[in-house]
Order: structure tokens, then sequence, then C-alpha cells
């Protein structure tokens, strides 16, 4: 195994793992708000966390543009 393999291998795996801690964050309902209906009864409504959202957003996308950015500088030494 060269080592771009070992170098590509464990930035998949941190980009794997910001998709699934993203996947969490979206799925994890932590906030309630009360919802009014259309016949004036009121509900409970739960959210996920936007900013928790957000943040694992901007996380993938760096491990993404890492990804990306050492797979182009490898084939540029190529």
């Amino acid at each position: 195994m060269s080592e771009y393999e070992l170098q590509n291998l464990e930035k998949e795996l941190a980009l794997r793992q910001a998709a699934l801690a993203l996947e969490e964050a979206t799925n994890v309902k932590s906030q309630v708000r009360m919802q009014r209906d259309n016949e004036g009864n009121y509900s409970y409504v739960y959210t996920a966390d936007e900013s928790a959202v957000g943040d694992a957003e901007a996380n993938y996308r760096d491990k993404l543009y890492e990804m990306q950015k050492a797979n182009a500088e490898y084939i540029n030494e190529l």
C-alpha cells in the first residue's frame, strides 16, 4: 500500500464520519416548539437544532474539499 493510498483512505474515513455526524444532527430532534393547526389546536413539533446541522454540513464540506484537494495534488504530481 502506498502512502497516497493510506492518506486517501484516512481522508475517506474522515469524510464518512462527517457524513454520519451530519445524518445524526439532522435526525436528532432536540428542540420543541408549539405549532397551531388550522382548527386552532396547539401541538408540539420536534425539530433538529439548526446550528448543529449547519456545523455538521460545514464540517462535511470541509472534509470533502480536503479530499478533492489531495486528489488534485496527486494527479498534478503524476
